[in-house]
This record gives structure tokens, sequence and C-alpha cells, in this order.
């Protein structure tokens, strides 16, 4: 989060963090695998990305230039000067080498990029069901940086 001009060696935990996040014991259980899981699953990425945005750690080096694990291959394939300096590929990287070495040695739980839909093509005819029961979404978590750009996940 954007801590202002006054606090910004500080990072800023929601009280949702205590509810959500994973302890890196589970990493490669309960379905997850690094291509289609959140990068915040985990405390350890979490905090990774928030200090990441602490001046006196990232230096002024580390961006935003990727939001996805596909987008994170696609700078890898197409920009690698970004890449290595990108908060998400540093993220996706450092739970990729501990999900290897550490909670499933030398297998880990990379996974492989889910294939988007096409959107292009009709979708098939269906009957009509009953209505479905009012579900509530999961909150997003947003930050604003310094520039003013809000980054949800």
């Amino acid at each position: 989060h954007w801590r202002g001009d006054n606090a910004t060696e500080e990072t800023v935990i929601c009280p949702l963090s205590f509810e959500i996040r994973r302890p890196l014991s589970s990493v490669c259980g309960l379905g997850y695998n690094v291509a289609n899981s959140k990068l915040n699953t985990f405390w350890a990425t979490d905090l990774l990305h928030r200090a990441f945005h602490v001046p006196t750690v990232s230096l002024g080096q580390v961006e935003h230039y990727a939001e996805d694990y596909a987008e994170v291959l696609d700078l890898a394939k197409n920009n690698a000067s970004l890449s290595v300096v990108d908060s998400d590929a540093l993220q996706y990287f450092a739970i990729d080498v501990w999900a290897y070495d550490i909670a499933a040695p030398g297998v880990g739980c990379s996974g492989e990029p889910e294939e988007e839909h096409d959107h292009d093509t009709p979708a098939p005819t269906t009957t009509a069901a009953a209505p479905a029961a009012t579900t509530s979404s999961a909150p997003q978590e947003c930050h604003t940086h310094a520039d003013g750009v809000e980054h949800c996940t």
C-alpha cells in the first residue's frame, strides 16, 4: 500500500490477510500450483510484494510490468530486461523455487497455465435452470502506488 509521503518505509498488513494467507508449509498442497494460483495465497509472497514497495528494499528498481503468470512468461520471452525487475516475476520465481527445492524436492508444483477461453465462439444453448442462490464475492485487496495507480489482486 502507498503510505503517503511520510511513511514510505512502512507497509500495511490488513486484517483480512490474517484470515486468508497460507503458510509455506502448504505450498504444493490443497490444489495449489504456481501457474494457476494467486500470488498472494501465501504470507511469504504477499510480504515479498509488500517489501518490494519499500524504497530501501527495492531501491526503486522493482516495478509492476506484468500482472499474472502468462504475462510474466511473455515478459521473460520478449523483454528480459524488465522481467528481472518485475514484482510479479520475482514473486513467481521465489515461490516456484521454494516449491521445487523445499515443498516437493525435485518435483515442485509449477503447473501449466490454463488455456484462455475463446470468447469469439458462440456459447452453446442450454435450457433454463432454477435461479442460483445469491453469493457474495470475496473482497479484492487493493493498494495505491506513489504515482496514483491502483493495483488490485
